[in-house]
């Protein structure tokens, strides 16, 4: 009987370890249009850094040509 009683405490131990210690909910987008809106902007700045890369490589080539 003892054996059976660890593993059911064991077990709602792990249920616990599983439960959430906060809010995650605010860091979920209220609504789908901030979700793309987020999404877009996101892509907006991954180009913003390519393009830079971009320039910088260019410029060195530039400057390497004789």
């Amino acid at each position: 009987m003892d054996a059976i009683m660890r593993n059911i405490l064991k077990g709602a131990g792990s249920v616990f370890c599983l439960w959430p210690h906060g809010d995650y909910t605010r860091f979920i987008p209220a609504s789908p249009e901030e979700q793309i809106y987020e999404a877009w902007a996101d892509v907006g700045h991954s180009l913003e850094k390519a393009i830079g890369q971009f320039e910088d490589e260019q410029k060195t080539a530039e400057s390497e040509v004789p």
